[in-house]
């Protein structure tokens, strides 16, 4: 993933007026994990992709969106339920 993307999560995580100590708090990295992403120096897995679109509360095609696209004005709400993680007994 180049810059852009790396550009993108700092736009976000600063439109939801959080901190880089933050994220990478709820991410369970480090802050220099988090700056490094922003910077473009390491390159975003998909599966953290999706880790960083929940910890922003945002759909992770807004992480891809290109440059200029308008930062969403509303949290994301997902319109999937977790599935129970064992059957329910009768």
């Amino acid at each position: 993933m180049g810059n852009g993307v790396g550009q993108r999560v700092a736009a976000i995580r600063k439109h939801r007026r959080m901190s880089q100590a933050e994220l990478a708090v709820a991410l369970g990295v480090t802050n220099a994990t988090v700056s490094r992403w922003e910077s473009g120096q390491v390159a975003l897995s998909i599966a953290r992709l999706v880790d960083l679109a929940l910890a922003l509360h945002c759909p992770v095609g807004q992480l891809l969106a290109p440059e200029g696209t308008p930062l969403p004005r509303a949290q994301f709400q997902p319109r999937w339920k977790m599935m129970p993680s064992t059957p329910e007994e009768e």
